[in-house]
C-alpha cells in the first residue's frame, strides 16, 4: 500500500464529462513506483523515481480531465517539465507551495517533471496530519483514503494505514516527534478496535483477505492478526516516547490478543487457520501463527 496506494491520493467524479484528480508522489525510503488507474476517461498514470535529491516523475492526465499534481521540491524554481520551468510549460498552472511540495495545476497530457533538492519532511507530517487528525471518524475509526472520498471507514488494513504509517516513518527516520504529535489519536483508533472485539478476537470487516492465491481467510482471522500486530507497534512507540505506562499496556494487550487468536484459530487445523494457504501450498503441522 505504501508504494502505490495513495500516489493516486483522490478521485472525485464531478457530473458525467468531468474528472478531476490529484496525483502525489510521495517519496521515502521508495526509489521508484509506477501507478495507474482506469478512469471512466481513460487511464491515469503516475510513475516517479528517485535518485538522490533528484526526482523524475511521468504523469498521464485522460482527455477532459484535469488534475492536481504534487511534485516534492524545496521551491517552484527547482521543477522543469519536458525541459523547461514547470510554470511556463503548456497546460501547467502552478498553484503553489504546500508542505514540502510544488502544486500544478495539470490538463490533459502526458508530463515529464523533474525537481532538485526535494524535501519530503513537510509532506510526510501533512499527510499523516490529513489521516489521522482530519480524516479520523468521531467513533475512532480511521477512513480508508486520505483525503478521504467517500469510500467509509474502519476498514482492516486500510484504516489502519493510519498507525501503520506513523510507526514506519518513525522508523525511517527516527523522529519521535511523528509520534507523541498524533499518539493520542492513534489510542482513540485502538479503542474503537477494542469496541469491535470480544475476548480479543476482532471482527471489523472492510476489504477482507484481497490477495488470497486462492484461498480466503475470514474476517475474524484477518481482523485479529491486524488487531495484534497494531498493539505491538503501539507498544513500541510508546516505549519510544517514553510513555512507559502506554508501553506496558499495549505489550500486555499484544500478547493478550496472540494468545486469544492461536487459541481460536491454531488449535489443531480449523478451517479458519487452514483458509490462510491455498492447499497446494500447505504446510504439515498446524495452521499458521501471528507473532
Amino acid at each position: 500500500m505504501l508504494g502505490t496506494h495513495f500516489l493516486l491520493r483522490s478521485l472525485r467524479e464531478m457530473g458525467r464529462n468531468d474528472l478531476a484528480f490529484s496525483i502525489t508522489a510521495t517519496v521515502g525510503d521508495i526509489t521508484w513506483v509506477k501507478c495507474s488507474y482506469d478512469s471512466i476517461h481513460g487511464r491515469i498514470v503516475s510513475n516517479w523515481k528517485r535518485d538522490g535529491t533528484k526526482l523524475a516523475m511521468e504523469v498521464t492526465i485522460p482527455i477532459n480531465t484535469t488534475a492536481t499534481v504534487y511534485v516534492p521540491a524545496k521551491d517552484e524554481a527547482g521543477v522543469t517539465e519536458s525541459g523547461k520551468p514547470a510554470e511556463k510549460a503548456a497546460g501547467v498552472k502552478f498553484l503553489r507551495m504546500e508542505n514540502g511540495a510544488a502544486v500544478y495545476e495539470v490538463k490533459s497530457g502526458y508530463y515529464s517533471f523533474k525537481s532538485d533538492k526535494f524535501n519530503v519532511a513537510p509532506f510526510f507530517t501533512r499527510w499523516l496530519t490529513t489521516i489521522c487528525e482530519d480524516g479520523q471518524m468521531e467513533d475512532g475509526s480511521m477512513p480508508s483514503t486520505a483525503p478521504t472520498i467517500g469510500m467509509g471507514s474502519g476498514a482492516t488494513a486500510w484504516g489502519d494505514a493510519s498507525l501503520i504509517c506513523t510507526y514506519n516513518i518513525y522508523r525511517s527516520y527516527g523522529d519521535t516527534r511523528v509520534i507523541s504529535a498524533r499518539f493520542a489519536s492513534l489510542e482513540r483508533l485502538m479503542k474503537w478496535y477494542a469496541s469491535k472485539s470480544k475476548d480479543n478476537i476482532a471482527k471489523v470487516g472492510g476489504w477482507g483477505d484481497w490477495l488470497n492465491l486462492g484461498a480466503s481467510a475470514t474476517s475474524e482471522v484477518i481482523d485479529t492478526a491486524y488487531y495484534a500486530h497494531l498493539a505491538g507497534l503501539m507498544a513500541e512507540m510508546a516505549k519510544a516516547i517514553g510513555n512507559d505506562e502506554a508501553a506496558t499496556r499495549y505489550a500486555k494487550q499484544h500478547n493478550d490478543i496472540k494468545t486469544a487468536f492461536a487459541g481460536i484459530f491454531c488449535r489443531g487445523i480449523l478451517p479458519q487457520a487452514e483458509a490462510q494457504v491455498p492447499p497446494r501450498r500447505k504446510p504439515p503441522g498446524p495452521g499458521l501463527l501471528i507473532s
